[in-house]
């Protein structure tokens, strides 16, 4: 029965994976954004294998997550799938330790997210002046 729970899981992990991954390599940049390259996709990867041991390691899973997501953003690349990859850690934490860390966690996730939007004028980030 362990082997079944362990196959789901390693079945679950996979397609996650291959989600995050074509969905990156289906990205059409925006204006002034760059391509998704070979170091976006190392950062992707990065998220992914970070997945594989979220529930082993679920605050060092949330941490990675969220540098992975602090250097697809800051340099730039299209938002994407890999912005869902750090809910998965957050969910973890939030079921095997205090909820009140997985809160901290999350704010910290959504103020990197936030954060390196801003500062490269990512998603819902518009620097034109206002006036009419």
């Amino acid at each position: 029965m362990k082997w079944l729970i362990r196959g789901g899981a390693i079945a679950g992990w996979l397609a996650v994976s291959a989600l995050l991954v074509v969905g990156t390599a289906n990205l059409e940049p925006g204006q002034g954004e760059p391509p998704v390259d070979a170091f976006g996709f190392a950062v992707v990867a990065l998220a992914c294998l970070t997945l594989a041991v979220a529930w082993r390691f679920p605050v060092a899973a949330a941490g990675t997550e969220a540098f992975a997501l602090l250097l697809y953003l800051g340099f730039g690349y299209p938002d994407g799938p890999v912005l869902f990859a750090g809910l998965v850690p957050l969910f973890v934490l939030g079921t095997l330790r205090p909820r009140r860390l997985a809160y901290a966690v999350a704010g910290g996730m959504a103020a990197i997210v936030v954060g390196a939007n801003l500062a490269t004028g990512g998603a819902g980030v518009s620097l034109q002046s206002g006036g009419g």
